[in-house]
C-alpha cells in the first residue's frame, strides 16, 4: 500500500490529525491483486475481509518526504517501508471489527447522532482547510456552498475532495442516521 509523499499530499498528515481529534480513521487495502481475485472477492462478499485495515497513528509521522509504502500479508505483522520497521497489528479485517465494535459500545447511539456528525464536519473542515495546494477560493466556495447541507454530507465532500478518503459510517441497526444508506 503506497503512503503518499508529503511533497506530493498532505494526506497523510491531515488523517493523523483527523484520527487525533479522536474520530476513527483508518486505510484500507486490498490484499489481492488483479481482476479475478477482485471478483472472487467480491462475489464470495470477502473483499474487507481481504484487506488491510490499519489506523494513520499505526504507521505514525512520516520520517520524511520520499516515497513509502505498507508491504504486508494478511494475518501477519505489517511492515513500514522504506526504511523498514515493523508494525505490531496485523491489520485484518476482525481487528477492525473490534475497534468498531469498542467504539460504538463507548459512543453509543450518540455517535451518529446530528451533534456527533456536526462535530466532525467541524474537525474534517479545519483539516481540510490545511490543504496548501489547495487554492482559497475553492476552499471558500465549499465552505459557501455546504454551510447549508446537512453534516453527513459536508463529511463526506471534505472527506472525498480534500482528504482523498471516504466516509464510512457503522451504525447501530437502531440507530437512523440522514442521508446514510445502511452498512452492508
Amino acid at each position: 500500500m503506497h503512503v503518499r509523499p508529503s511533497r506530493f499530499s498532505r494526506q497523510h498528515e491531515l488523517l493523523l490529525d483527523l484520527e487525533a481529534r479522536g474520530h476513527e480513521v483508518y486505510y484500507s487495502a486490498p490484499a489481492f491483486h488483479g481482476p479475478d481475485e477482485l471478483n472472487e472477492a467480491y462475489l464470495q462478499r470477502e473483499v474487507k475481509s481481504r484487506s488491510l485495515w490499519l489506523r494513520p497513528s499505526q504507521i505514525g509521522p512520516l520520517p520524511d518526504d520520499k516515497a513509502h509504502h505498507v508491504s504486508f500479508r494478511l494475518n501477519e505483522p505489517w511492515y513500514f517501508c522504506s526504511e523498514p520497521r515493523r508494525g505490531e497489528a496485523k491489520g485484518g479485517f476482525d481487528e477492525f471489527v473490534t475497534q468498531m465494535q469498542r467504539s460504538l459500545n463507548a459512543q453509543g447511539e450518540k455517535g451518529t447522532s446530528e451533534p456527533a456528525f456536526e462535530k466532525l464536519a467541524s474537525d474534517i473542515e479545519h483539516v481540510a482547510q490545511q490543504r496548501p495546494d489547495v487554492s482559497l477560493r475553492v476552499k471558500d466556495d465549499a465552505r459557501r456552498v455546504l454551510e447549508t447541507a446537512s453534516p453527513v454530507k459536508r463529511v463526506a465532500y471534505y472527506a472525498s475532495v480534500f482528504l482523498e478518503a471516504q466516509l464510512f459510517v457503522v451504525s447501530h441497526p437502531k440507530a437512523q442516521v440522514e442521508d446514510v444508506p445502511p452498512a452492508i
